[in-house]
């Protein structure tokens, strides 16, 4: 009895350090450009923290759109991980407005992300609706 559960504490520090390294990997600037819009997830600034922007660009450098602030939970545990975005009020969107999304880090700067509604069950394997954001 104690060799399995110290083979069990030994298993979840383990999943518990890969947790740990992939929200690091995580943490930074994530862009998806597409047909002129442009899609950026700014993860970690603070803690559990997220930026989020949806925008068109208007020229070099250049965009308009919306940024919205939140927090992000991940789930490892699952597969496809899973990422639910709850995001802070603001006036242009409704209260408790949230985002969830299957997610799978491809590389350390390529990130296959595929939203999915809340009300939908979440979808076991990535569809052509996927896209890639890159590590800025």
């Amino acid at each position: 009895m104690k060799l399995l559960r110290l083979a069990l504490l030994i298993v979840a520090t383990a999943l518990r350090c890969i947790a740990a390294d992939t929200i690091m990997e995580l943490r930074g600037v994530w862009m998806h450009t597409e047909g002129g819009r442009i899609t950026r997830f700014i993860f970690g600034e603070a803690p559990g923290r997220v930026r989020y922007y949806d925008g068109v660009s208007t020229g070099k450098d250049q965009s308009v759109g919306a940024e919205l602030r939140g927090r992000y939970e991940i789930d490892l545990t699952q597969t496809p991980a899973t990422l639910v975005i709850y995001f802070d009020d603001d006036p242009h969107y409704p209260k408790g407005f949230t985002m969830h999304a299957i997610v799978e880090l491809v590389s350390p700067k390529k990130l296959r992300m595929e939203l999915f509604k809340t009300d939908s069950a979440k979808p076991k394997t990535f569809s052509d609706k996927s896209g890639l954001l890159e590590k800025q």
